[in-house]
């Protein structure tokens, strides 16, 4: 099954970093459609996709990288989908295609430019074994899978083709899938499910045969067009980080978004308030978009801003401290906690950050 996916939502999800979450299950291959193509993109700018030099290739495992050069894209960029995320190279020159494993590789290519993306163009990239005693018994790869596309919210189908691999001695396969994204499983010949986010995976699809000899053939699922939302995270720095006696010092607060998407609505920020320091907004410029209230909770600071954090940027306050430590040694943390739901996030696991500050008695 072929999904569409739109401009817009394609652009959006280049950004995301690959999930690499494993499902493994196995059930007997049985009969399924022929393959489609590669998928389809809208395309308002009648962008051509990339030449590919090689479109195809087979390797020995372990005889060192594909060179792959990719040409075409005037004007613009070619992006290809690797292990290590969207890469991102220019027009004619090269990316590698690692050979450490057997299988099939299927590398999917576009051009950008002006605010459009090309449709798809695919290397494949065949690694067989070295001298392989079982090469003659082994399964096959006839075709490879080319890249499926899925839309968030909505039921995604695909059925292994029958014809993808084959077995030198008729034996039934058996196949296993890795590399499923979040919603989606696999029962043996159909992978299915719906897609709770925009991500892109890598998916390995094995065939095993009776007498236990496997091989295998990787693409990639793109799912796209659900709504980015921010993911806020703090990095607080104090400086600076050892004091003597009574002493003056800063305190910095990066509210960061990580999501590619720009916050909105209020944010508020908690740093802890503790008897040694005492802590007020300074005057830099940014705090002017920050309100302190330091009397409302009894262990914190509170800091509140209707400020957008931009998409992939950040936010920051500074806090001028005074530290009377009493005269004793010691080692005073200072943290820091974004309130979940701050600014529209929904990922609240990475909302707190801490610092330290050595303090010591005036030297004598």
């Amino acid at each position: 099954m072929q999904l569409q996916l739109p401009t817009s939502a394609f652009t959006a999800f280049i950004r995301c970093m690959w999930l690499l979450i494993g499902l493994t299950v196995a059930a007997n291959v049985t009969a399924a459609p022929v393959i489609t193509s590669a998928a389809s993109f809208t395309n308002p700018c009648g962008l051509l996709p990339p030449v590919l030099t090689p479109s195809a290739a087979t390797a020995v495992v372990g005889s060192g990288p594909v060179s792959v050069t990719a040409t075409g894209c005037p004007g613009g960029i070619i992006q290809y989908f690797g292990n290590g995320g969207v890469n991102t190279i220019a027009p004619g020159t090269a990316f590698s295609v690692p050979t450490s494993t057997t299988g099939t590789v299927v590398v999917p290519t576009l051009c950008s430019a002006n605010g459009c993306v090309s449709d798809i163009s695919e290397a494949v990239i065949t690694v067989i074994p070295n001298g392989d005693p079982n090469q003659a018994l082994r399964p096959t790869v006839s075709n490879p899978i080319g890249t499926q596309t899925a839309t968030v919210g909505q039921s995604f189908v695909f059925i292994i083709p029958s014809n993808t691999f084959s077995d030198p001695q008729n034996d039934p396969l058996t196949l296993t899938a890795s590399g499923l994204p979040d919603g989606f499983s696999f029962n043996g010949v159909l992978i299915f499910g719906t897609a709770t986010e925009n991500s892109t995976s890598q998916i390995t699809i094995t065939a095993q045969n009776s007498k236990g000899l496997t091989t295998n053939t990787m693409f990639s699922l793109i799912v796209s067009g659900g709504v980015q939302v921010p993911d806020l995270t703090p990095i607080i720095t104090t400086t600076p980080s050892t004091l003597y006696g009574n002493s003056d010092f800063t305190v910095r607060v990066d509210v960061v978004e990580l999501n590619s998407a720009p916050s909105s609505g209020p944010i508020t920020v908690y740093v802890t308030k503790q008897t040694q320091y005492s802590l007020v907004l300074s005057s830099a410029p940014q705090n002017s978009v920050w309100n302190l209230n330091a009397s409302s909770n009894t262990n914190y600071y509170v800091l509140t801003t209707s400020a957008s954090v931009p998409a992939g940027g950040a936010l920051t306050f500074r806090l001028n401290g005074s530290l009377t430590p009493a005269g004793s040694s010691g080692t005073i943390s200072i943290s820091t906690v974004i309130i979940g739901g701050s600014g529209g996030e929904t990922k609240a696991n990475n909302n707190i950050d801490v610092d330290r500050i050595e303090t010591f008695s005036n030297p004598q």
